[in-house]
């Protein structure tokens, strides 16, 4: 008797936490690795670049980073800077590095000396390249921490659009390389 309890006990808490779960519905895209969320709208990201522009005239080294959703690709790099094309939505920013060899592992607040400019734009779309529609959004406040493992970049940026939304930004990958020197 004392077996037949302990099993039908036993079948009762395993219906419990296999009956239980999540309400996947309500997953945010926050919850993926890579992401960009601005105020409630959360878009996830799939890829990032890596662009050498030049040396200051400081002797540091100016560096822009991209980091896209799925449906952007890097159509060129020249000496305007890295083109996107396609659908999406791009995180950017510029950062100066003391190192030529790429921007070094770090916390750097946004607006200082070693990141010049921050911004998004949510719906990048190719057909409107050229015109207005492509709005990118400045992030005026905040920081940006890097970390490098091997050729692995986590990038993590907490902050607030020239809005006033708080934004935040998570990408962990490589990034592809670029370089506008000859």
């Amino acid at each position: 008797m004392k077996l037949r309890l302990l099993q039908f006990g036993l079948a009762a808490l395993a219906l419990c936490f296999f009956s239980s779960c999540d309400n996947d519905d309500n997953e945010s895209v926050a919850d993926s690795v890579n992401y960009i969320k601005v105020a409630e709208e959360e878009y996830e990201l799939e890829s990032g670049t890596l662009l050498y522009v030049e040396e200051t005239s400081t002797q540091k080294y100016l560096y822009d980073i991209s980091i896209t959703s799925e449906g952007i690709l890097v159509d060129k790099a020249d000496a305007s800077g890295l083109y996107h094309k396609g659908n999406g939505s791009v995180v950017w920013f510029t950062m100066e590095s003391e190192s030529k060899e790429g921007i070094l592992a770090g916390t750097y607040e946004i607006g200082d000396a070693f990141v010049s400019h921050a911004a998004y734009c949510m719906d990048w779309l190719d057909e409107k390249y050229d015109t207005d529609e492509n709005m990118w959004v400045s992030i005026n406040t905040g920081r940006i921490s890097v970390d490098i493992s091997g050729d692995v970049y986590e990038i993590t940026l907490i902050g607030a659009d020239a809005e006033g939304n708080d934004a935040k930004c998570y990408y962990k990958g490589k990034l592809q390389f670029y370089s506008l020197e000859n």
